[in-house]
């Protein structure tokens, strides 16, 4: 698996070279571990006639069946999850070779990237707003005259970007979290704390707290990434839109549109094409009204040039404030909504999986 994750949930075949880096392995251990345990009570309480102690194995017995399932449960789900490819829920082709688990992974990879390239923008471009808008030209040649800063209006996006400037920020230091968090539930649930949630939930003095960790292993290891794939189809289509992403152009168009912004005002191609476009509509007239010749100094427009091209690079600028408060809501509000849903999920499980559960009514009911 690519990026800082050592462990691959959906490993190769089951070796015994690879015993402890086989997550369905050390649970059976633990299953087969407790079963034997139970078997050796009930042997001793047989020998001794202690039918209290018989009594209560084989009660512990029908929960060591019942967490039985339950893991078998799990590795099912898994193992549909790894053969369930991520496109079945992001409809892109890229993720058809994927397993779930690979496209959270790489979910959260492509967000940082892209909050790390906005947040790049943004500041290069709000460095550029700050000084287009202090520009002051100052004229008292006899000590009084005039000073003028006609570039002021630009603090308005400034304030704009600084706001997304922050809070790209924020996005970045949120999604780096999840990678770390993701990275810690692929290591530790499958391999450490689930075959202890199982060997607790055989004891009855713990089972509550097996029932704890098997809800938090169902709830991180098996939801989490289903819920951050659900995020991917949301939020990429509306990111890649922004930065002009299509089959044609993979990268995008951030870079001119960049362009854009760095010639704001001067961006002489734009201008020619925007006094291109107004010479298709306006006829241009001379001083006497009648129809300017192609040679005639009235057959310009510089109020539609100069128009146009500012608007094209205002509106770039208001574009990379679009662009940086949609990753505002992938980086942030989703991920709030995610662990809103992963709390509810893991209390319902853990109450569930913490109970004693009654296999004689269960197999009366089948």
């Amino acid at each position: 698996m690519a990026g800082p994750f050592i462990t691959d949930v959906c490993a190769s075949p089951f070796t015994f070279s690879n015993f402890w880096a086989n997550w369905e392995a050390v649970c059976f251990l633990a299953l087969t571990t407790m079963a034997t345990l139970f078997g050796l009570l009930y042997m001793a309480s047989e020998v001794f006639r202690v039918p209290q102690m018989q009594a209560w194995v084989k009660f512990e017995l029908f929960q060591l069946f019942a967490t039985a399932f339950i893991v078998i449960m799990i590795v099912a789900i898994v193992s549909g999850m790894c053969s369930v490819k991520s496109d079945w829920v992001t409809n892109k082709s890229a993720d058809a070779n994927k397993s779930m688990f690979d496209g959270a992974k790489d979910y959260l990879f492509w967000l940082r990237n892209q909050a790390a390239k906005t947040w790049s923008y943004v500041a290069f471009i709000n460095g550029i707003i700050q000084r287009l808008a202090n520009i002051t030209w100052v004229d008292r040649p006899a000590g009084f005259g005039y000073a003028i800063t006609p570039s002021a209006g630009f603090t308005v996006y400034s304030s704009g970007a600084s706001i997304a400037f922050s809070s790209l920020m924020l996005v970045m230091l949120t999604t780096i979290a999840q990678i770390n968090v993701l990275q810690y539930i692929y290591i530790a649930f499958p391999g450490i704390l689930l075959p202890l949630g199982v060997l607790f939930r055989c004891i009855a003095p713990t089972r509550q707290f097996g029932g704890m960790l098997l809800g938090l292993t169902v709830g991180f290891f098996l939801l989490y990434p289903m819920l951050l794939l659900l995020n991917d189809a949301v939020t990429r289509p509306v990111i890649d839109s922004y930065l002009g992403v299509t089959a044609a152009s993979p990268a995008g168009n951030a870079i001119d549109n960049l362009k854009i912004i760095l010639h704001m005002g001067t961006n002489e191609e734009l201008a020619n094409q925007d006094l291109a476009k107004s010479q298709e509509t306006v006829t241009p007239v001379g001083p006497a009204g009648t129809p300017a010749s192609a040679a005639s100094p009235f057959n310009t427009n510089t109020s539609q040039e100069s128009g146009a091209t500012e608007y094209n690079a205002a509106t770039s600028v208001a574009w990379y404030l679009r662009l940086a408060f949609a990753l505002l809501t992938a980086g942030i509000l989703l991920p709030a909504i995610n662990f809103i849903v992963l709390i509810t999920a893991v209390r319902e499980l853990t109450r569930f999986f913490g109970e004693e559960i009654d296999v004689s009514s269960m197999t009366r009911m089948i």
